[in-house]
């Protein structure tokens, strides 16, 4: 009985201190349009600039971020994050050839979607008498999860052609990223290089760059 007693007391202390090492994060992320990348595509050698999708819109927009981290060792930090947003996924129809029909007059398709990912973080105190940290990290995950589509585009060209086309297909993708920050007390800001899936049919590969502001919540 003392036995099973001790076992018991010493799997409840290794849990406990499992638990005290976490931390639960929350914050904003900014990302910008991603780099190197087509913003035509191109439809059975006919190239409608933007025709049913603005990477811009796709990627630039405010995320929400939530988090855990765990410490390895000292100087090791693994962490569980979460990105959010919801914003443009594609046009619902074609814009005129002339250009009398700016994108911005164009009805658009809104969808939440989410990235996910596992990452080590290593942090180094570049002072001993200053509550900062200085970090570097890598990561992996999966990006831009819920963004299938499945839509066809039926319209009248302005040589009075009949055009209908379906499309269909999703950018999720698993990826790998990098990021530098610090962080001061409860307060950290990241900034990460994503490698993502190039919004046209081409699917090119290009980077997205993100800025995240967050905050430790709890501590437990």
């Amino acid at each position: 009985m003392k036995k099973i007693t001790l076992i018991v007391l010493i799997f409840c202390v290794k849990i406990n201190v499992i638990i005290a090492q976490f931390n639960v994060v929350s914050g904003l992320s900014y990302s910008t349009e991603s780099f190197n990348i087509q913003n035509t595509a191109n439809i059975n050698g006919s190239a409608f600039d933007n025709i049913q999708f603005d990477p811009g819109r796709f990627f630039s927009t405010v995320h929400f971020n939530a988090g855990i981290q765990t410490p390895i060792n000292k100087s090791l930090f693994f962490s569980v994050e979460t990105y959010t947003r919801f914003n443009h996924h594609y046009y619902k129809r074609i814009p005129r050839q002339n250009g009398l029909e700016p994108h911005n007059d164009i009805p658009q398709k809104k969808k939440i979607k989410f990235d996910v990912f596992l990452d080590l973080n290593k942090i180094m105190k570049l002072n001993k008498y200053v509550d900062f940290v200085f970090g570097v990290g890598v990561g992996v995950g999966v990006n831009n999860i819920n963004s299938s589509y499945d839509f066809t585009y039926y319209d009248t060209l302005s040589n009075g052609q009949a055009f209908n086309r379906n499309f269909k297909g999703n950018w999720l993708k698993v990826t790998p990223r990098i990021f530098l920050g610090g962080r001061c007390r409860k307060y950290s800001f990241i900034f990460d290089g994503i490698f993502t899936k190039d919004p046209t049919f081409e699917n090119l590969q290009s980077i997205n760059v993100r800025a995240t502001v967050k905050r430790i919540i709890l501590n437990f």
